[in-house]
């Protein structure tokens, strides 16, 4: 099966007569098969080069530093996820990778987190030279595209083009940085399964994988 290329650069036009060729698109790769590629988002690529930069960084550090950040220490699911900690696939192995996560960066005497404090809050970041604001640059051009996909959606579905966006004043994207170790046939990268939220948008590397 091959996955359709969407080029989503008309998706920044001020004219939305521009924008229904890509919302076209996206609706029939949505209807008939739940996948598709987007080019023409508009991240450089020098941006990712240097996300993948500071995650092999991270991943590289000793284990004892890592625990400094770890995830099970953080009350709103934030931080560094030790190898096999998953298992995503109730049926199968534990996931063989391990992970960072981080989202919408809030004080914990923000209101929204004494609301919320499961999903709200601060991050936690390693030691690395230039790591925060590198992530939070990321987090925030990703959102970006993430929104604009969605105004086609939404488009698409015949409802106004602000209807899922307005839901993303405080949102709880989260973005994942994972690693999947050296492993045998038997061990599973991430088991089976299907993501939780919106939509997913996956940075695909040269080692493949979806």
């Amino acid at each position: 099966m091959s996955l359709p290329i969407i080029d989503i650069s008309p998706l920044h036009s001020a004219n939305r007569n521009d924008w229904q060729p890509v919302i076209d698109q996206i609706d029939r790769a949505c209807r008939e098969l739940g996948f598709f590629y987007v080019v023409g988002h508009g991240i450089p690529q020098a941006q990712f080069d240097g996300i993948e930069s500071m995650a092999d960084t991270l991943f590289r550090l000793p284990e004892t530093e890592k625990q400094r950040i770890s995830i099970e220490n953080s009350q709103n699911h934030r931080g560094w996820g030790r190898l096999s900690a998953e298992k995503l696939d109730p049926q199968g192995e534990l996931d063989c990778k391990e992970s960072f996560d981080m989202a919408l960066d809030l004080s914990p005497y923000h209101s929204q987190v004494s609301r919320c404090p499961t999903l709200y809050g601060p991050n936690q970041y390693p030691n690395i030279a230039g790591f925060t604001q590198a992530m939070n640059q990321h987090y925030s051009l990703t959102l970006d595209v993430g929104l604009r996909i969605l105004k086609a959606m939404a488009i698409a579905l015949n409802e106004a083009e602000d209807f899922f966006t307005q839901h993303f004043n405080l949102p709880i994207s989260v973005l994942r940085m994972l690693r999947y170790p050296s492993q045998t046939q038997a061990t599973n990268g991430a088991g089976a399964h299907t993501d939780y939220g919106c939509i997913t948008l996956l940075y695909q590397d040269a080692s493949g994988g979806l």
